[in-house]
Order: C-alpha cells, then sequence, then structure tokens
C-alpha cells in the first residue's frame, strides 16, 4: 500500500515474506550464557520507531510502583537516538531493569529468545517484521503492535498492543510475566503459525513472481 501510495509503478505487486533465519533451539549449546533468571527480551537496533523506550519506560514504571520483578535484557548494539532515551537507558540499566547485552551471535539470540518470558517489540514500522517471526520459531510468546506489516507476519499468535497506550503496555507485561498459561499458549500458537513461513516457500512465491511478470511483458 505505501508502495503504490508513493511511487508510480503497476498495480501488480507480488508480496514474498522472509521466514526464521535462527538455528532451532534442538541445535543449540548447550553452555548456559546467562543467569537463569526470568527476563524479557528485546532484539534489534535502538531505534524510537522499533518502541524501545515504551518498553522500557512500562518497565520502569512497573518496577518502581514494585508491580514486576523481571528485567528486559537488550540486544543490538547501543544506539541512544536522544538524550531523553540514554537519560531512561542509564537509569533502568542502573536500577537492574534493563540490562544490555549489546551484539550476540544468532546461537545466543536463539537461546536468548527460547528461554525468555517473551520478547517485546513494540514497533511503529516495519517492512515485515522478522523478530517476533524467529522468536515464535523458538517458542518465544511476544507481545507487539498491529501497526504496518507486523499482522501480516504474525497473525493471532502474538499478544498485541496499541504502543500508544501506557496502560495497555504495562498490563500486557503484568500478564506475560505471571500468567504461565497466557504464556504456554502464545508458545504453542506461535510455533503452529511459524510453520507457515520457509524459504522454500518463499523461494517458489519469488518464482512465481518472476515467472508472472514475465508472462505480463
Amino acid at each position: 500500500q505505501q508502495i503504490l501510495r508513493y511511487f508510480d509503478v503497476p498495480q501488480g505487486i507480488h508480496v514474498v515474506p522472509n521466514a526464521p533465519t535462527l538455528p532451532q533451539s534442538k541445535t543449540l549449546s548447550q553452555k548456559a550464557l546467562h543467569e537463569s533468571q526470568p527476563y524479557f527480551l528485546y532484539t534489534g537496533r535502538y531505534e524510537a520507531r522499533k518502541g524501545i523506550d515504551i518498553a522500557v519506560r512500562a518497565l520502569l514504571n512497573l518496577h518502581q510502583q514494585g508491580k514486576m520483578t523481571t528485567p528486559l535484557w537488550v540486544t543490538g548494539t547501543p544506539h541512544y537516538f536522544n538524550d531523553a532515551f540514554k537519560e531512561l537507558m542509564q537509569q533502568a540499566t542502573a536500577q537492574g531493569i534493563v540490562k544490555e547485552l549489546g551484539y550476540v551471535s544468532d546461537v545466543e539470540l536463539a537461546t536468548l529468545m527460547h528461554n525468555s518470558r517473551g520478547l517485546i517489540y513494540l514497533s511503529r514500522s516495519e517492512g515485515f517484521g522478522l523478530p517476533p517471526l524467529e522468536a515464535m520459531s523458538q517458542g518465544c510468546p511476544v507481545i507487539t503492535t498491529r501497526l504496518t506489516a507486523i499482522p501480516e507476519a504474525c497473525g493471532e499468535a502474538v499478544y498485541y498492543v496499541n504502543p500508544n497506550a501506557r496502560v495497555e503496555v504495562e498490563e500486557a507485561l503484568l500478564r506475560l510475566e505471571g500468567d504461565a498459561v497466557l504464556r504456554q499458549q502464545l508458545i504453542e500458537a506461535g510455533l503452529e503459525h511459524v510453520k507457515r513461513f520457509t524459504w522454500e516457500a518463499s523461494a517458489e512465491a519469488f518464482a512465481k513472481a518472476i515467472k508472472t511478470s514475465t508472462l505480463e511483458l
């Protein structure tokens, strides 16, 4: 829809979805990468559109109110996109609410996802949204948004929130922390949903798109 809105292109757009790229849990190293404490996980760039500031602010508020004890572990090369976010991260890390892990390997990331209470991915804009799909492939529950392309990737196998509704985000975090039944439901739904996304299917869709476009020419 955005391509059609901003560019003069034919109507025949073919969507070729991605697929998970991380190693499966059964192939992971048995080495304990981190402490065995519960944690939420964020993975991706430190960008305002990714909603990382919303997640950190919500967790900080819940911890300060004594409603939550689970920290947020953050992977990705640190980038503080403005002074307010930098101060927020400094405050959260100083209180042990956020733990910055920096860049991690694919095996480490798969392990972190598999052992996490849930992936927190409050992005406002995505071309696809691969991290939630990869989390599902590792048996990791996901909290995310219904914005742009994310619902196309995630279907109804995740916990959706409005990233601009602070109370809604905080309620989702509390539910995911305390409701083992909900976590298991999301894990099972995610594992089933992710079966639809394979690189074989992507290759077939890509080949079909090329053939169709050639025939149109």
